[in-house]
C-alpha cells in the first residue's frame, strides 16, 4: 500500500484490520492521516536529519487513532463533533502524532547492544516466536482448570519474546533475569506433562493460594475459606 494512493475505503479496511471496528470518526481520522501525511512532507523539507526517513502508514495511524482515542477518554464533556470541527485540535493531535513518530520509531535512544532486530540470530527466533504465540493464541485460554498447559506455553513464550527485545535494547543483565523465570515456567510446565493429573491439581491449588494471599479472589468468603484450607494443611505438618 503506496503512502500517496490510500483511498477512504482502504484506510476503513485498514482500521479494521488493526481491530478498531466501525468508528464514527473514521472520516475525521481519515483526512487526519492524510493532513499528517502531508505535514510530514513539509517537515521532511525542513530537516535534512528527518529527510530521508521513511513514513509507515500502519504506525502513523496506530499513533493517530491511541492518541484520538486518549483524548476522547479524557474529554468526555465535548461532543464528539465539536472535537472534529475544532482546527486547533487537528493541529494539535497531527503535531502530537508527528512527533511521537520521528521520535519513537526513527530517533529512538537505544542503549549498546551487541545485536539488533535484523541481526539473523534474532530475527529467525522472532521469526519462530512470532508464528508459535499466533499459534497458541486459536486455542482457549485463561481458565487454569481446562487451559492450563496452554497458559504456560503462552507465558513462556510470550517471556522469550521479552528476552529477545531486552537484548536487542542493551539491557543483558534484564534479559538474563527474565530467562531465570523462563527456565522455572519450563520446568514446572515439564513436571506437570510427565506427572500428569496428581501434579496438577497441587499446582492448581498452589495458584488459588496465591490469589488468596494478593487478595484477588472473587469474594471475601472464598478467600477465608482458602486461608482456611492453607491453615488444615499446615497443621498435617506441626
Amino acid at each position: 500500500m503506496s503512502e500517496n494512493q490510500i483511498t477512504l475505503e482502504q484506510y476503513h479496511a485498514l482500521l479494521k484490520d488493526l481491530g478498531a471496528g466501525e468508528r464514527q470518526d473514521e472520516a475525521f481520522l481519515y483526512q487526519c492521516f492524510l493532513d499528517a501525511m502531508d505535514s510530514s512532507s513539509s517537515l521532511k523539507d525542513q530537516s535534512p536529519i528527518i529527510a530521508h526517513m521513511p513514513i509507515n502508514p500502519i504506525q502513523l495511524t496506530l499513533y493517530l487513532l491511541y492518541e484520538h482515542q486518549f483524548y476522547l477518554d479524557t474529554h468526555g464533556e465535548r461532543k464528539l463533533e465539536d472535537i472534529e470541527k475544532d482546527e486547533g485540535y487537528e493541529q494539535f493531535l497531527i503535531s502530537v502524532v508527528l512527533d511521537k513518530y520521528f521520535t519513537n520509531e526513527h530517533l529512538s535512544y537505544r542503549s549498546g547492544s551487541f545485536a539488533t532486530r535484523f541481526t539473523p540470530e534474532i530475527s529467525t527466533v522472532n521469526l519462530y516466536l512470532n508464528f508459535i504465540l499466533g499459534m497458541l493464541s486459536r486455542y482457549k485460554q485463561g481458565d487454569p482448570k481446562e487451559t492450563l498447559v496452554v497458559d504456560i506455553l503462552q507465558k513462556g513464550f510470550s517471556m522469550a519474546k521479552c528476552i529477545v527485545d531486552l537484548l536487542t535494547n542493551g539491557f543483558e543483565t534484564e534479559a538474563f533475569s527474565t530467562w531465570r523465570t523462563l527456565h522455572e515456567n519450563e520446568c514446572i510446565l515439564q513436571v506437570i506433562v510427565k506427572y500428569g493429573q496428581p501434579v496438577i491439581d497441587e499446582y492448581l491449588k498452589h495458584l488459588r493460594f496465591a490469589l488468596a494471599f494478593r487478595g484477588a479472589l472473587a469474594t471475601k468468603e472464598e478467600t477465608d475459606k482458602t486461608f482456611e484450607e492453607i491453615k488444615a494443611g499446615m497443621c498435617e505438618y506441626i
